[in-house]
């Protein structure tokens, strides 16, 4: 919250319509959960067990992404959030 207080008016206004904006994209799916996921258990094993690290996800959005970079199915907008 601290960080978006300290964004410019103009940057926070941006924030809140790319949120809305995809909000509004996956609603539009109408998905039972809009994407699939595992669960955090799988994602440690991935990085140590495997030693996958923790890098890259692939499949998820904005609002259930692990880690800070990740694949989604909107890129050209989900690209400021770390798509």
């Amino acid at each position: 919250l601290q960080r978006i207080q300290a964004l410019s008016r103009k940057e926070q206004i941006l924030l809140k319509d790319s949120i809305y904006s995809c909000l509004a994209r996956y609603e539009a799916l109408k998905g039972a959960g809009y994407q699939c996921a595992v669960p955090g258990v799988a994602f440690d094993a991935a990085a140590t067990e495997c030693g996958l690290g923790t890098t890259i996800e692939c499949f998820a959005s904005p609002f259930n992404c692990r880690y800070r970079h990740y694949c989604s199915a909107f890129p050209d907008l989900e690209g400021r959030f770390g798509s």
